[in-house]
């Protein structure tokens, strides 16, 4: 569990997206623009080349994907727009407005796996699932209205495509339908949901104890986890076969909880299907991991918080530290955290040693091969309000 590269990009990052090839990498910056930067996972934050300002929001810029399958951006705003950005031969980015129908603002915007569509997420009790129709060269969207009673926080696509689970400030967790006549494959749609399912149609919902920040699926798509506001992260497991029977078959989910004196956790995604990462208020991110006996999934567990700073851009060297500097950070993690002691157990103990010193926003999971001779679940990239952009491998 290291720190691979680290440096700050901007005065905060409230989302990043890298794209296909890690070649790429789009920054929100808390601004009504997005900046694409020349940039690999490896490379600390400071050293990329800006390369493009993508400039077409009246507000700030919320959230920002790339496309697995081809290069195209989408990024929403609080203005309630949404615009997908396509990349011409000239070397300019053209805007096309996606027509979202939106009382409330766009808060997050996420990829299918085949790229093929895309989910956004708004304060207007909503989801729009959004598409391209070719007859009338356009982007545009069928809305879930159903079953939310707050913010639709984030959203996070199963790999059936068309799949979809949804985080609320209502406290729960819900899994929808999300296929599209035309878009989707019908073959493969009616493998995972029946011949007669409709879309929008909300398959079970889970309650939480907060608000529920993030989900995310497992890479075969049998788990789904999810972490609410009362450091509480909740996994769903045992999702086999068609979709349509899973309310039936529900297993109790499994709930672990933070240590005490941590902080909520702001994302996660899995790295393997039986390891989760998740990072948010603590600064720093911590590792789930699953028990597993026959092939079945049987307990989930807290297992670390990733300490190790590294060298990060900006920073001062060994030299400079002193006595002073060690008591400064320990006064300011105790102001800015919350920290009791700096004896801590939990995350929070780990956060004085973690490139960043904001709420981490923003994780993704990147794969790319890096310089260990070691062996490892996998490599990730987290982004904050301090920022900073940080690629982890564990």
């Amino acid at each position: 569990m290291s720190v691979l590269a680290a440096g700050r990009v901007a005065e905060t990052v409230v989302s990043h997206a890298w794209n296909k090839d890690y070649t790429q990498v789009a920054i929100c910056a808390n601004e009504n623009v997005v900046y694409v930067y020349a940039a690999t996972p490896d490379t600390p934050a400071g050293q990329w080349k800006l390369l493009h300002t993508l400039q077409e929001h009246d507000q700030h810029v919320s959230s920002v994907d790339w496309a697995p399958t081809s290069n195209l951006i989408v990024t929403c705003s609080h203005d309630r727009n949404a615009y997908v950005w396509n990349h011409r031969t000239d070397d300019t980015w053209q805007p096309n407005l996606v027509i979202l129908r939106l009382n409330r603002a766009a808060l997050s915007a996420r990829w299918s796996p085949l790229g093929n569509k895309f989910a956004i997420t708004s304060g207007a009790k909503s989801v729009c699932i959004c598409y391209y129709e070719e007859d009338n060269n356009w982007w545009v969207s069928k809305l879930i209205k159903k079953r939310h009673d707050s913010t639709v926080l984030s959203v996070s696509w199963h790999p059936s495509n068309v799949l979809l689970a949804t985080t609320s400030s209502d406290f729960k967790c819900r899994v929808f339908t999300a296929q599209v006549k035309g878009t989707d494959d019908a073959a493969s749609a009616a493998a995972w949901l029946g011949d007669d399912a409709k879309f929008g149609e909300c398959l079970f919902e889970i309650c939480a104890g907060g608000w529920v920040h993030a989900a995310a699926w497992s890479l075969a798509g049998t788990s789904l986890a999810f972490t609410s506001h009362d450091c509480i992260t909740q996994f769903i497991d045992g999702l086999h076969g068609p979709a349509n029977t899973w309310a039936a078959n529900l297993l109790p989910a499994k709930c672990v909880a933070l240590p005490e004196g941590s902080l909520p956790l702001r994302d996660l995604t899995f790295l393997s299907d039986n390891t989760v990462v998740a990072a948010g208020y603590d600064c720093t991110p911590v590792l789930f991991e699953a028990n597993v006996a026959n092939q079945v999934v049987q307990s989930w567990s807290f297992k670390a918080a990733l300490g190790g700073r590294g060298r990060v851009d900006g920073d001062i060297g060994d030299k400079g530290a002193s006595r002073f500097t060690s008591s400064l950070a320990v006064f300011k993690a105790q102001s800015d955290l919350g920290l009791a002691s700096c004896g801590a157990t939990g995350p929070s103990s780990a956060a004085s040693d973690s490139p960043h010193d904001n709420c981490v926003q923003c994780i993704r999971s990147v794969a790319v091969r890096t310089s260990s001779s070691q062996a490892h679940v996998g490599t990730f990239t987290t982004s904050g309000l301090d920022g900073r952009v940080v690629l982890w491998e564990v």
